[in-house]
């Protein structure tokens, strides 16, 4: 840290701290980076300024809209972030706020990925040809910890781990529309779960 200008890496909670921003793709795998702006600065301002928020005012060479569903509304390809950054055509963002309507905290819901993404994920990983073994090691943990973290599964708790591997099992077992089904009322348990298949029949 240049010591002229150690104030401008001063964040309000009073300690110190770089800006760092990053591109992720669908598997977690980076392909862009920017570090090194100030603490103090808020993410939306140094992602404006940053070389990849310039090129992304229609300078970014990004595939063309394609139409999607029934309606043929042609939907362009997004990058997704959260409320710190701009709404653009390419940029998407949950809605903010904590009285939202039930569309929009679905909608954010799905923005967020859902904890069966990084499920499917875990279970599919592979190696890539430029991961070694420390790498992929690393990135399957990452995956892991993201999937029991939005499965809202606390450090410790082997019961709701337990609880939520069965579910994940049961799922697995079961008609893809029927689990599909199960899935969407987000049972919390084993229990609400053989309760819901009992309704269905």
């Amino acid at each position: 840290m240049p010591s002229t200008q150690w104030f401008s890496f001063l964040q309000l909670q009073e300690f110190f701290s770089l800006q760092l921003q990053a591109v992720v793709e669908a598997d977690l795998m980076f392909t862009a980076i920017d570090v090194g702006d100030f603490g103090m600065n808020s993410d939306g301002s140094v992602f404006k300024n940053s070389t990849f928020g310039e090129l992304l005012n229609n300078k970014l060479d990004l595939p063309v809209a394609i139409s999607m569903g029934l309606s043929g509304t042609k939907t362009p390809y997004c990058f997704v972030a959260d409320e710190a950054y701009p709404l653009k055509d390419n940029f998407m963002r949950p809605y903010g706020g904590r009285n939202l309507d039930n569309p929009k905290i679905i909608f954010n819901q799905k923005l967020s990925r859902a904890p069966a993404d990084y499920n499917v994920k875990f279970r599919n990983a592979v190696p890539t040809s430029s991961e070694d073994a420390d790498a992929f090691t690393s990135r399957l943990e990452t995956v892991f910890n993201k999937w029991l973290e939005l499965s809202e599964v606390k450090e410790g708790d082997y019961e709701a781990l337990g609880d939520l591997i069965l579910r994940d099992q049961i799922y697995a077992s079961l008609l893809k529309d029927i689990a599909m089904f199960l899935k969407e009322r987000s049972p919390c348990s084993v229990k609400e779960v053989r309760a819901r298949q009992t309704n269905i029949g």
